[in-house]
């Protein structure tokens, strides 16, 4: 039988009636039932089929949505549990935001976070003071011959010691920083009225979405991860939080546009200012 999704328009072929995941946008459609189909499940969400979202509902209700598998590695496994979650954030985002509960736990979700960010650092470090900031001053201590050995020691060393300051600083603060970020996003996320199932919902979007951490510090790919990592937030915000994808959108890129105006304002006020230095210091 061919069933049609009534958000998208796509129609699909089903062998089954009852609530189930339309394959191209990945939300919820309630396939009636028809001569020969199968009995429809019984549910296998949190809500159930007689929940807010049972039978008859189009949305993203919460009749199928599920633990994830990072909230199931006590049966799943630990690396299993991460690597299925990740893989599913990536690769199958609609179908894998249908599936996430609004209201499931925020720790496991910051634990997920967390750890994927610690890689991503870890990964990174190579191409920070470790690496090309390393490099980049030993050309420029290159161009001093006249330091002595062991002040050219001193700033190698204080270089790599910064470093590693920076990496464990960052690590330990990240949970702070998260958890502030996905406070000033539901801000916004209440401004476009998107805030439906509240704070926690934004912030496991959030968490979830981090996915591309494993790449984003890295030099080229970060900036197409923070840009796919954008795309993610936008649309498990529409699910998650059960509002439109334009709702959404206005949330997350609200903020990024205020912010790359502020720093547009910033970089042309230092401008200024330094060539208003340097045209005193010419005239006298």
């Amino acid at each position: 039988m061919q069933a049609r999704c009534p958000r998208c328009a796509s129609v699909f072929t089903t062998d089954r009636s009852g609530l189930q995941f339309c394959p191209n946008c990945g939300q919820q459609v309630d396939v009636p039932s028809f001569p020969g189909a199968p009995p429809e499940s019984s549910g296998a969400g949190w809500g159930g089929p007689t929940g807010p979202a049972g039978p008859g509902s189009t949305g993203p209700g919460p009749a199928l949505r599920e633990d994830t598998p990072w909230e199931r590695r006590a049966t799943l496994g630990w690396f299993s549990g991460l690597f299925e979650t990740w893989k599913q954030t990536i690769f199958g985002p609609q179908a894998f935001w249908a599936s996430v509960k609004p209201n499931a736990s925020w720790t496991d979700a910051l634990f997920y976070a967390w750890i994927l960010f610690a890689v991503g650092t870890l990964l990174a470090a190579p191409f920070g003071a470790f690496g090309v900031g390393r490099s980049s001053v030993q050309t420029l201590l290159d161009q001093m011959g006249e330091l002595p050995p062991s002040t050219r020691a001193a700033i190698r060393n204080a270089v790599g010691g910064m470093g590693g300051v920076h990496v464990v600083s960052s690590l330990v603060f990240y949970p702070v920083g998260l958890i502030i970020y996905a406070a000033i996003q539901h801000l916004f996320c209440m401004l476009f009225g998107a805030a439906k199932n509240g704070y926690f919902a934004t912030f496991r979007v959030l968490a979830y979405a981090s996915a591309t951490n494993i790449v984003g510090l890295l030099p080229c790919l970060g900036i197409l991860a923070g840009l796919y990592g954008i795309v993610l937030v936008i649309l498990g915000l529409s699910s998650v939080q059960e509002t439109s994808l334009g709702r959404a959108t206005g949330a997350v890129l609200l903020p990024v546009v205020l912010v790359c105006c502020c720093l547009a304002a910033a970089v042309t006020l230092f401008g200024a200012a330094l060539a208003a230095a340097m045209g005193s210091f010419q005239s006298s």
